[in-house]
């Protein structure tokens, strides 16, 4: 019996339900729950938020783990991004919150996780 690695078996859940995750970041970011339209375009301020955490992200790992560090073990872009629509979804980040503000309780949360 062979046991993989946590990081492939993430890889793995993530590749399996990237169609359902995309439309489900979608719908979030764009802030309605049911629609027609399957990728719906995100409220300008979480399409801002996001990349703002995605540049963090990007300059904090590199000076972390390397300019070249590969593994598991690391925060990506679709963490990232799947969180960010976990908490507007849930209704704990809204499009009322300023881009700083949403960007601060983004990495307060990930700190409590």
């Amino acid at each position: 019996m062979r046991f993989y690695h946590a990081y492939y078996n993430n890889t793995v859940a993530q590749d399996a339900f990237m169609l359902k995750h995309a439309k489900f970041v979608a719908r979030s970011l764009a802030g309605i729950r049911e629609s027609t339209d399957d990728f719906p375009r995100p409220h300008p301020r979480y399409a801002d938020a996001l990349l703002l955490l995605k540049i963090w992200l990007a300059k904090r790992q590199s000076i972390i783990y390397g300019a070249n560090a590969q593994g598991g073990g690391r925060l990506s872009g679709f963490f990232v991004q799947m969180l960010l629509a976990h908490l507007v979804a849930s209704g704990r980040v809204t499009r009322d919150m300023p881009l700083a503000f949403i960007f601060k309780f983004v990495l307060q949360f990930i700190g409590t996780i």
